[in-house]
């Protein structure tokens, strides 16, 4: 194995570097990272909306091989591809530990999903497919009927896109598109309008709550928009923060909107360089190994 590797960290400033391997934290693993994304999540951070840890690599969600695991855990999973699709909250990768844009990263093991023998870049979108699937299976367990989603990156895309096929009355409210994308219907300033739910996607604050006519009955939070949005006024009677699930769910719905998401990525297969600007792209993708 080589002896060092490089990685996209935050010092105060985007920071291309070079990292020596070093000890495992027990529950962790080593993996190399095959496909890493860059979305609105590493945005924020260059806009230093989001403040990370200091010296943290970057990488919100990506996809790899586990090369080494710690003691703790079973040796059997060398070798196999995981992506991270659970997030808490004090222990997000990329902005509290590290993250995927590295050729190599320690991530914790319980936030991991195992994969087939078959990645694709698709794939490195996996944590932002799974809290948009998390947020669906909220909203189906409850009888919303109006939702108001905001952001268009890639979960709020996923989400609005898959309530809209479940016959949801959706509103997708964005400051990056000027025009409609893959059929939904985008707003670019919150009408007076009452909603069920309002599910908040993008770190970018914006005055959403005194332009609604009463308060929705529950707020649902990406959990990088927790700390921006963070107290909610009171008389919202419920919020929750999205987590994400574990199994492959986040797949079948990335899947199924494959063609609208692949639309708006861009693959990076040049090394580990800082992006332009995401303009009206949903993410970058780097091809960091391919298989």
């Amino acid at each position: 194995m080589v002896q060092e590797y490089t990685v996209i960290e935050w010092r105060g400033d985007i920071n291309i570097s070079k990292r020596h391997f070093g000890y495992i934290p027990p529950g962790y693993v080593l993996i190399r990272v095959h496909y890493a994304s860059w979305t609105g999540v590493e945005e924020a951070i260059r806009q230093r909306v989001i403040l990370p840890r200091y010296g943290i690599v970057m990488g919100f969600s990506g996809i790899g091989r586990i090369v080494e695991t710690s003691k703790s855990i079973n040796p059997i999973f060398s070798g196999k591809y995981v992506a991270p699709t659970t997030v808490e909250l004090y222990s997000q990768t990329g902005i509290d530990t590290d993250g995927f844009l590295g050729e190599y990263t320690v991530v914790k093991s319980d936030s991991l999903t195992v994969l087939d023998n078959n990645p694709n870049p698709l794939d490195s979108l996996s944590l932002h497919a799974s809290i948009a699937y998390d947020a669906v299976t909220k909203i189906e367990l409850s009888d919303y009927s109006r939702v108001l989603v905001v952001g268009a990156g890639v979960s709020g895309l996923l989400l609005s896109l898959e309530l809209v096929d479940r016959g949801y009355n959706v509103d997708t409210l964005t400051f990056k598109y000027k025009k409609s994308i893959c059929g939904l219907r985008l707003i670019h300033r919150v009408a007076h309008n009452n909603y069920d739910v309002i599910v908040l996607m993008t770190p970018i604050p914006f005055t959403w709550y005194t332009k609604l006519i009463k308060a929705p009955r529950a707020v649902l939070l990406h959990p990088v928009a927790s700390s921006i949005y963070a107290p909610l006024p009171n008389d919202i009677l419920c919020f929750e923060l999205l987590k994400g699930t574990h199994g492959l769910y986040w797949r079948k719905l990335l899947r199924k909107h494959a063609d609208c998401i692949k639309e708006h990525i861009v693959n990076i297969d040049i090394g580990l360089i800082e992006p332009p600007l995401l303009s009206e792209r949903t993410s970058f993708v780097y091809v960091l190994e391919r298989k």
